[in-house]
């Protein structure tokens, strides 16, 4: 992932989707400009300024990364996450559980969750702020240094939604 102006003129533009990572984040939970893209790519082989592109960079990939396909990633995302629709993201390590609205089109990285719910991201953004299910998770979550907690998959299963929330 690089910067945007590093592409310009050398990845179409609709290769590219931003990135976004716990440092993307600011104080008050709203994203920052995008300052990292990913190169999209699947099985079938892509243009060839992407290819250039990939050629030319390929030096600052680890050796363990590196694939015989040349440019499919060591982990793919293409058609895996569900980038179409607006999503939470929640930050696995914070001082509380933080819920980030996380805008259709943008690929979440560094291991961050990503909620897919039934309910629209406003409404459980909303359930998730509850005093008592951030209580709950305050809890639940594994301490770190520093005032840092830890937020897991599991940990966010483990919550109790209010029932005034279900209805």
């Amino acid at each position: 992932m690089v910067r945007l102006n590093h592409f310009a003129g050398k990845v179409p533009a609709e290769s590219l989707v931003p990135v976004v990572d716990a440092q993307d984040i600011d104080a008050s939970g709203a994203l920052r400009q995008t300052r990292r893209w990913a190169i999209v790519t699947g099985t079938s082989r892509p243009d060839a300024r992407i290819l250039a592109h990939l050629a030319s960079t390929l030096d600052r990939m680890p050796t363990r990364g590196r694939r015989r396909t040349p440019w499919l990633p060591p982990e793919t995302f293409s058609g895996r996450l569900p980038l179409a629709a607006d999503a939470v993201l929640i930050p696995r390590i914070a001082k509380r559980l933080r819920l980030v609205r996380l805008p259709a089109g943008h690929l979440p990285i560094d291991h961050q969750l990503i909620v897919i719910s039934p309910y629209v991201p406003d409404r459980l953004i909303e359930i998730l702020e509850d005093p008592g299910v951030q209580e709950q998770a305050e809890v639940l979550a594994a301490h770190i240094d520093g005032g840092y907690r830890e937020y897991t998959a599991t940990l966010l299963r483990q919550l109790v939604i209010p029932n005034r929330y279900l209805i």
